[in-house]
């Protein structure tokens, strides 16, 4: 037996014998940290060329306070595309997926120390994917929102 099959049987007799519940998903990183093969942080040529691989189409510059690509083109599972970057870097990827997309599976939520990854279905039955980098001051109340939900209150109308 190997020494990390070792350590994963003692970790688990650990579990068991305490009664705690422990779930690690260390380094289990979920498929929607690199869509389309896309990274946050790699700058727009890389992007442009990556996107040109996964999805064809065009990418065209859309009026924002930051530079915003939107991808345009014929895909059956994904509906729109947009690349948001700042100080030259991709610090936000969202898109608009059908339900039969890859991407629109996994968990609803998933946090890495870099990024954020939301996963929310629309009322048509596409999805709204969302990766975005968590030091970007820019995105930074988005973040926020994502991690912290506000509850309502019992009292709120």
């Amino acid at each position: 037996m190997s020494r990390a099959s070792q350590l994963g049987v003692t970790v688990a007799a650990l579990v068991v014998a305490g009664g705690i519940a422990l779930v690690v998903r260390d380094g289990a990183a979920d498929p929607g940290a690199t869509p389309f093969t896309l990274r946050l942080g790699m700058g727009p040529r890389d992007a442009r060329t990556r996107l040109a691989r996964e999805l064809p189409g065009d990418l065209v510059v859309v009026p924002a306070a930051e530079l915003a690509l939107e991808w345009h083109g014929r895909s059956p599972g994904v509906r729109s595309l947009r690349l948001e970057l700042h100080d030259g870097k991709l610090v936000a990827i969202r898109a608009r997926l059908a339900p039969t997309h890859p991407l629109a599976h996994g968990d609803s939520l998933w946090q890495s120390s870099t990024a954020v990854l939301s996963r929310r279905s629309r009322d048509d039955g596409d999805f709204d994917f969302l990766l975005v980098a968590r030091d970007c001051p820019t995105h930074r109340d988005e973040v926020a929102r994502l991690l912290h939900p506000q509850v309502p209150s019992a009292t709120s109308p």
